[in-house]
């Protein structure tokens, strides 16, 4: 996934910013605010997921992502959304 679509490498970083602001870290409101995130992004919600998954877990198939922002924590979903780890594998 995240090479087909190359735009994640810009994008889940800028979702990561975008989640620093997010106080309420439950998993309705993080669907909330990343389906927000992907309109304005023009792509769809299962892609920024897809790719989120690949980067946090290093798996493309795997449990509910808002499940996984959830269990992690913000702090630890931010930074490893910001890495640029699977890009350099």
């Amino acid at each position: 996934n995240l090479k087909k679509f190359p735009d994640l490498r810009m994008w889940l970083p800028e979702l990561a910013e975008t989640l620093e602001t997010v106080e309420d870290f439950t998993h309705d409101n993080l669907e909330a605010v990343i389906k927000q995130f992907t309109e304005e992004k023009g792509t769809k919600f299962g892609v920024i997921m897809n790719g989120a998954r690949t980067l946090l877990t290093g798996l493309a198939v795997g449990p509910s992502m808002l499940a996984v922002f959830e269990t992690l924590g913000r702090e630890k979903t931010i930074r490893r959304l910001k890495s640029q780890v699977a890009w350099n594998q």
